[in-house]
């Protein structure tokens, strides 16, 4: 009967979730392995819509902003078809206020 399934399609709806979401980590983590080593400083922030993987902030040296921008390039290639990478920048660095990081970085990405 209907009602019998009920409980289950309500079982598998949450294990699909719980996949969704360590494929999601997953992907983050990937992404910050390849692009932390070009920044100054990185910081993973909460997705901004329920279908998002990653949004992270970079703190960029100047001098590295085309290398940056380049890796970035690169890795959306690398994921066509899986993953769709929006590169905003450079941008105000309101995301590293008060951070260490800073300290010293003559300009930012």
């Amino acid at each position: 009967p209907e009602a019998a399934g009920y409980y289950k399609r309500i079982e598998l709806g949450q294990l699909v979730a719980a996949e969704v979401e360590r494929e999601r980590e997953r992907d983050a983590n990937g992404i910050l392995e390849r692009l932390r080593p070009l920044a100054l400083a990185a910081r993973l922030e909460p997705p901004s819509t329920p279908d998002s993987a990653v949004h992270a902030a970079f703190l960029v040296d100047g001098d590295r902003v085309e290398e940056f921008s380049g890796a970035v390039a690169a890795l959306g290639r690398e994921l066509t078809g899986r993953i769709r990478l929006r590169f905003l920048g450079p941008l105000p660095p309101y995301s590293f206020s008060g951070e260490d990081a800073t300290a010293g970085a003559r300009a930012w990405a």
